[in-house]
């Protein structure tokens, strides 16, 4: 019987997984640093119920602040992008024509900021090694 019942818990607990979708965990872009003139965070965030949303939010030397949604199947392909310059902020979603448009720009500073943030990470270990 206690076979049978922790085979049913596994299998609850697997499809549960699957319902929530808890797509694939990118933690290992977690930073919080500078890369050239910008302060770059990186985080994974898992909200209750929900999937992992990745946000990478750059604040530019300029004063614009940018910040990077990967709301959907934790895949790191954004899909809004929030934009603020002074006290005005514009969200922008991949679901018109306009947002369509930014998103894509938006998708390519982020792909090159996660590789530079994995730079800086393989960087700092082959540091740490010496």
């Amino acid at each position: 019987m206690g076979k049978i019942r922790n085979t049913l818990g596994a299998l609850a607990f697997s499809g549960l997984m699957a319902i929530t979708g808890c797509g694939e965990n990118h933690s290992q872009y977690t930073y919080d640093g500078k890369i050239g003139e910008d302060h770059v965070q990186f985080e994974v965030k898992l909200p209750l119920g929900g999937d992992r949303d990745n946000y990478l939010t750059v604040n530019k030397s300029d004063g614009r602040k940018i910040v990077y949604y990967d709301k959907l199947n934790s895949d790191l392909k954004i899909e809004s992008v929030y934009i603020e310059k002074g006290n005005v902020g514009l969200w922008y979603l991949d679901g018109n024509d306009v947002g369509k448009i930014v998103v894509s720009e938006a998708q390519k500073q982020f792909d090159m900021y996660l590789e530079q943030i994995k730079q800086e990470k393989i960087r700092q270990g082959l540091e740490g090694l010496k």
